[in-house]
């Protein structure tokens, strides 16, 4: 049995005495505690807090490591010893006064509750060896503080008979941010009462800036969304149904693997329960790519890296490509290292046919004209908006274009100064053509910038 459900009724979510060592971080306070002979710090909090989960009454618990050496034997604390906390509402704590027995009765004077420690555990699943957990405890906080986010704020300390020492670390917490904390990482609720904490303080919460009982999320492996509780200190539950395609962990929905269909993420807070429905598709492929000419169409067509790369500006990276007066006989492509310098159709074919897609991202400097994009099957021709093909029936996955907010405009006039990203559907099932690339006819003192080229596989 999981000790610290046999210690009591509290749901410990403390990150372990490694994290509490980073605790003090997050106040902006620097130091450690001074060291004891057994190279262990005085005292310290434990960088979490547990919260009641019984039909009882509600408490909040904050613990903290105290240094063996401060027993005399076992959990007895050596004569005339002592140890405890200051427990303050965080709202009425202020960084830059110390919370201590003397801030207690000057500054703090009528806020400070302070909690003597009762029991020593020298077992718990916290403690550490050459220090021992102590815990505080707050008990019938009324319901109406749960909506409100009353927060409260500790510190420990040890009396050695002359001196209090004090941890340098604060923690603040509140009892519904704790009970969200808890359902987020799987603790049983089956009485409710976690989930009434954290009903009586949410407002909702939204995926990707959605708040639809119901959201759909496209992500690209590596890809990741957060869910935004209201209030932010809350934690949104989240369950997977395939975590080998789309994990929930830290708290984020992750793409991890490719899936044709999507993946079911059920996301909740408190009894607010949505559905979030995942495509994870592939990420793109753009190192060791480059923009390259093709010319010289038919067996001794050759790909050969473009020179002039814009150095700074809005197209800081991209190519600025002179309108073509040949569509035939010049096209602009994307290549790889081992593509540099190519030769004849065969070897084009086969370097290409090893991706699902390729794509680039390209601005039109001066009307944009009829547009041909070669797929190595039949080419694709752009008029207008209007696609269509060489010598057969476009496919509606033959080509993708996309505006600079991500929003699928295919099918749709293009414009002067906007960047797209184009993405291709590379044909495999018609060998009869294999060229590849980018046509853009026009007069020669006509651009366009063409950057960001990348391949793509389904799997």
């Amino acid at each position: 049995m999981n000790k610290a459900k046999r210690i009591s009724t509290f749901i410990i979510l403390s990150m372990l005495f490694i994290a509490s060592m980073c605790a003090f971080l997050f106040y902006g306070i620097s130091g450690v505690d001074a060291l004891s002979e057994n190279g262990k710090p005085e005292i310290e909090m434990i960088d979490g807090a547990s919260v009641r989960n019984d039909t009882e009454k509600s408490g909040l618990r904050f613990s903290a490591l105290i240094n063996d050496g401060y027993f005399q034997s076992g959990t007895t604390l050596k004569d005339g010893f002592s140890a405890g906390m200051l427990i303050i509402d965080t709202d009425s704590y202020d960084e830059s006064i110390a919370l201590t027995h003397e801030s207690k009765e000057s500054n703090y004077a009528g806020r400070v509750l302070e909690v003597a420690a009762q029991v020593f555990d020298s077992n718990s699943d916290y403690s550490v060896d050459g220090q021992t957990v102590f815990n505080a405890v707050v008990t019938n906080i009324p319901d109406n503080a749960y909506g409100s986010g009353l927060s409260l704020t500790a510190r420990a300390y040890v009396y050695d008979g002359t001196d209090y020492i004090y941890s340098e670390q604060v923690v603040s917490r509140c009892v519904a941010e704790v009970a969200s904390i808890a359902l987020a990482s799987g603790e049983p609720d089956e009485n409710g009462i976690l989930c009434g904490y954290v009903d009586a303080a949410a407002g909702d919460f939204t995926v990707d800036g959605d708040a639809g009982e119901t959201v759909s999320l496209t992500l690209q492996v590596g890809e990741n969304v957060a869910p935004v509780a209201s209030p932010s200190y809350l934690t949104v539950a989240l369950v997977s149904a395939d975590e080998e395609k789309v994990s929930v962990a830290d708290g984020k929905i992750s793409a991890v693997a490719p899936s044709a269909e999507p993946v079911t993420v059920t996301a909740s807070l408190g009894s607010k329960v949505k559905t979030i429905n995942v495509t994870c598709t592939p990420a793109p492929i753009t190192k060791g790519l480059y923009i390259a000419r093709l010319e010289g169409v038919g067996n001794g067509e050759t790909f050969t890296e473009l020179s002039d790369k814009e150095a700074d500006g809005d197209y800081a990276g991209f190519y600025k490509v002179s309108y073509m007066a040949d569509i035939w006989g010049e096209r602009i492509g994307i290549a790889d290292g081992d593509m540099q310098g190519y030769q004849g159709v065969a070897a084009l074919h086969f370097k290409y046919r090893t991706y699902d897609y390729y794509g680039f991202d390209v601005v039109f400097g001066a009307a944009v004209p009829n547009l041909t994009v070669w797929t190595g099957g039949y080419a694709i021709f752009i008029n207008g908006g209007v696609i269509s093909a060489q010598g057969a029936t476009a496919q509606p996955d033959d080509i993708y274009i996309f505006d600079e907010h991500g929003n699928d405009i295919t099918g749709q006039a293009l414009q002067t100064g906007v960047k797209y990203t184009f993405k291709i559907r590379i044909q495999k099932d018609d060998t009869g053509n294999a060229s590849f690339g980018l046509a853009v006819p026009g007069a020669a003192t006509d651009y366009f910038y063409i950057g960001n080229p990348y391949f793509l596989k389904n799997s």
